[in-house]
């Protein structure tokens, strides 16, 4: 049932005439300073689907290569590549906070997962050799947890029977993964790719119902339609900048849409304004608001630069330098960004107790708790971030004095940039 390249372009073309009003309401005029090519990276492309950047690096499944490409973040010329034995058209990549890439092969039905930088193969998914219920086929999108103990891989229609979006549970090793497959959604047909966001949310783009379903509070049986279908010809990835905007690319249309963190629509870009449009696919931003698209019909990396009004995270000094030291409902988590893996939290204690300091990830999944006895006045505690992925991530402050009081300090935001 996914439909393909001439059927996508003629239904498109259909129903530019026709588009819902809701659509057409919406659609607003592009400001010039935004959707704007900064680059196009053709070395070594060769059929480019997902993108992701993790450590300043670009990760590139470049599917009839049958491989992934790394490149400089800045760079328009790879550095090296990795693959794996039997590797056959790799489509679908996700990131966990340990510093793992997981990747779908469409081609062999299965999924690998490699440790980065080195590119070194850890482990695989197939039929065979693991639990898995059925047959795993036409894996596209795939989207892991921090701990990369979970995964949610999407399997697109085989135009005989509907898609499905199965989650793997690990317990140990991948040999011993437990295979849950995920409830069937009423209309879903040809889930394309799965996306988690900072709430704790998944969403699922159907390809061929034009919409994006989302799944909340850990409740997979049933999802909520977004009501996104005027919106697009073919949805394919999705992914957030660090400002809460989603993306999503439009492989029918050739162009990718831009919402607003509560999924109100914001503008629409195409490809490539200049050179035409292409069957874009992945896509992902970096923090200072570039966006790559890859693009699997023209062999490119697609760069988008940054919309004028994005406001770039850039290094800066750490906000207590000893000097300002933070008052009794203050707490300064510094250096950041974090370029290393340590960094320090000072709070201010009323008299002699416990502090108790969490740290979340960007998917709201807990990746850091420390805790310590400190007496009154001014202090610090360090802590250890080695093991902890680059992005936003969100802190807390409790402390719990002797006397039985317990103070909860104002939540706050720092970045891992290394």
């Amino acid at each position: 049932m996914v439909r393909n390249v001439l059927g996508a372009f003629l239904l498109a073309t259909v129903l530019l005439t026709d588009v819902p009003a809701t659509a057409q309401t919406a659609t607003p005029t592009v400001p010039p300073i935004c959707c704007q090519v900064e680059d196009v990276r053709t070395s070594q492309m060769d059929n480019p689907i997902d993108v992701k950047i993790h450590g300043g690096y670009l990760y590139v499944a470049n599917a009839f290569q049958a491989r992934i490409e790394v490149f400089p973040v800045g760079s328009s010329v790879p550095v090296t590549h990795f693959s794996a034995p039997g590797m056959n058209s790799p489509f679908g990549m996700a990131l966990d906070g340990m510093g793992h890439l997981y990747v779908t092969d469409k081609g062999a039905s299965r999924i690998w997962k490699f440790r980065l930088p080195s590119g070194t193969l850890v482990d695989s998914i197939s039929n065979g050799s693991q639990p898995v219920t059925g047959n795993l086929a036409y894996v596209t999108g795939i989207w892991a947890n921090n701990a990369g103990t979970t995964l949610f891989v999407a399997e697109e229609s085989d135009n005989v029977t509907n898609g499905q979006v199965r989650i793997f549970s690990q317990s140990g090793t991948y040999t011993a993964l437990a295979e849950v497959t995920f409830p069937p959604q009423a209309g879903l047909i040809s889930p394309a790719a799965v996306w988690g966001d900072d709430q704790g949310a998944l969403y699922v783009t159907d390809a061929w119902n034009d919409t994006i379903y989302r799944y909340s509070g850990g409740d997979f049986s049933n999802g909520t339609d977004l009501g996104l279908g005027g919106y697009f010809f073919e949805p394919r990835f999705i992914t957030a900048d660090w400002t809460g905007k989603f993306y999503v690319t439009d492989q029918g249309a050739e162009r990718y849409a831009v919402f607003n963190p509560d999924w109100s629509f914001d503008r629409f870009c195409d490809v490539h304004p200049v050179l035409g449009g292409g069957q874009v696919q992945g896509i992902v931003v970096d923090l200072d608001g570039r966006i790559y698209l890859g693009d699997n019909y023209d062999d490119r990396i697609v760069v988008h630069a940054p919309c004028s009004n994005f406001v770039a995270v850039t290094p800066t000094p750490p906000v207590y330098l000893g000097t300002a030291p933070p008052g009794p409902e203050e707490a300064f988590l510094y250096p950041s960004p974090v370029r290393g893996t340590t960094a320090n939290v000072s709070f201010r204690m009323a008299s002699q107790g416990q502090v108790q300091v969490r740290v979340w990830n960007a998917i709201g999944e807990l990746v850091k708790e420390v805790s310590g006895d400190r007496p009154a006045g001014v202090q610090t505690l360090p802590l250890d971030l080695a093991g902890v992925a680059n992005g936003v991530h969100f802190f807390s402050v409790t402390l719990q004095y002797l006397s039985g009081e317990k103070q909860r300090l104002p939540p706050g935001k720092f970045l891992i940039l290394r």
